[in-house]
């Protein structure tokens, strides 16, 4: 893939990227930030936050 087609596949995911922004990278930096981009599981902002919870030791 080349670097134009990187940047436009991240501004489809991330549309407040700019292209000359972009451009100012490397292509391996674009590559990694596309990956990570695309890791992301989008949810639908009408969807709460996931709630952790976290087992935690008992008062003394």
């Amino acid at each position: 893939m080349t670097k134009r087609e990187t940047i436009d596949r991240i501004i489809t995911r991330n549309p407040s990227a700019r292209p000359e922004f972009l451009a100012e990278f490397t292509a391996e930096d674009l590559d990694a930030y596309l990956r990570q981009l695309e890791s992301v599981k989008r949810r639908s902002p009408h969807e709460a936050p996931r709630q952790t919870r976290v087992a935690c030791p008992p008062c003394a």
